[in-house]
Order: C-alpha cells, then structure tokens, then sequence
C-alpha cells in the first residue's frame, strides 16, 4: 500500500511568523478563502456510489492547539476530514472524526482510507517542521505577506536543497500545470492595506 503524499498550507509574515497567544495576527479573507478552497477542493472525483455528491474528502492534519485555536463557529473545518496529533490527550475534541498519536501513524491509517483524497497540514510550527521534513512532503502553499507582525509561532525555514518555489517566473513554464491545477493567483494581492504573494513549492 502507498503512503499519500502531504502538502503543507500556511501563511507567514516577514519574519516566518505565523501566529501569536493561538490566533492569526492578521485578518485577510481572500487569503482564508484561498485556504478553504485549497484545502477542500478534491483532485480525486472518481465517482462515487450513484446518490452520493461527493464521496471523497480531503484531510486537514493539525496540532490539537491549531485546532482549538479555530473559532467555535468554524471548527470542526465544513467538508474536510478533521485530524488531530497529540501525544498527550486521549480523547478527540468535539468535531474531530481521528486523533492520532503520531505523524506515521496518521498518515498510514488515511492512507489505507479510499474516502480520503489529499492529506492537508495545517500546523502549527511544531507539527510543520516535523512534516516538511518528511520525504512524504511533496508540496507547500506558503502565502507570504509582506509585512512585520509580532509572533511567537513560526514557519520552519524551508531548504531549498530540497524544495523549488514552483511560482517563481523562471520555473512557471515547466509546472504551469501544477499552477494551474489549484488555480494559484500569481500576481501580488493586496487586501486592507498588506501586499502578499502566494507561493507554491515542490519537492524536487
């Protein structure tokens, strides 16, 4: 059985901030809807059984903090699997269809699931950096706003060794398909008063 593939989603500031005291430090629907969009758009529509919309789902991967730290009247996250790693609670918040020990184990159980199509990460830092560095890893939708926030959360630094931002002109050519796949905006986007960029990148 093949392991699926992750993808990691965030947004960060300057300075790789991405969050201070468990909240966003900045307010940007577009870049909120980005993310929806992103994360429960689903690749996959083999056809399900006659009847059903949609049988497959995605799965959104987070820290039970991350988790909590989205507004009651959005959590569980609408027509995603919700997926919580915590080594120290035993029982799944309300909302959260699994809770899993660790890393490997998530992504073996969802992947052995034929009602889930692509594996979301959504952090926080901890749960980033353990997963950016998983060969598992293939993409990373980093919005970057170009601005200076205070933060105590950061995203991890992103190796370029090993990752090629894929929205950079140079490379457009040869994945403009992947672009265009999750229909990326390329041009610099600018929502009450901060300019910000997404990026796309992929492991080589």
């Amino acid at each position: 059985m093949m392991t699926k593939k992750t993808a990691l989603v965030a947004a960060c500031c300057r300075s790789n901030g991405i969050g201070k005291n468990g909240t966003l430090p900045w307010r940007l629907k577009s870049e909120m809807d980005f993310f929806t969009r992103i994360t429960s758009t689903v690749l996959d529509s083999a056809p399900g059984l006659a009847g059903d919309e949609q049988v497959k789902k995605n799965a959104v991967i987070m820290g039970v903090r991350t988790y909590m730290s989205i507004p009651p009247s959005f959590r569980p996250l609408k027509h995603r699997v919700n997926v919580v790693l915590s080594r120290t609670i035993t029982e799944a918040p309300a909302g959260v269809d699994f809770l899993f020990r660790s890393f490997d184990e998530a992504i073996k159980t969802l992947s052995e699931m034929s009602n889930i199509d692509q594996l979301y990460v959504i952090g926080g830092s901890e749960v980033y950096k353990e997963s950016i560095a998983r060969p598992d890893c293939d993409l990373i939708f980093l919005t970057k706003i170009d601005a200076d926030f205070d933060c105590d959360r950061f995203f991890p630094p992103i190796d370029h060794d090993q990752y090629e931002d894929i929205t950079d002109e140079k490379l457009l050519p040869k994945y403009r398909h992947i672009i265009d796949k999750y229909d990326i905006p390329l041009d610099v986007q600018t929502e009450n008063g901060l300019s910000f960029r997404y990026h796309l990148y992929k492991r080589k």
